[in-house]
């Protein structure tokens, strides 16, 4: 039998709130180690 598919707001609810979690941690994550070595010119960073 062909199932239903599943209602948008069913599937963008998990997808919003891993979302959530993640954006502070790419945030802090830019910051620290990509925005060290981009904007500072921190080649020699352990990164």
């Amino acid at each position: 039998p062909q199932e239903a598919p599943l209602p948008r707001g069913l599937l963008l609810r998990p997808i919003f709130a891993v979302v959530t979690v993640l954006l502070p941690v790419t945030d802090l994550f830019s910051a620290t180690s990509l925005g060290a070595l981009f904007f500072d010119g921190d080649l020699d960073s352990p990164w």
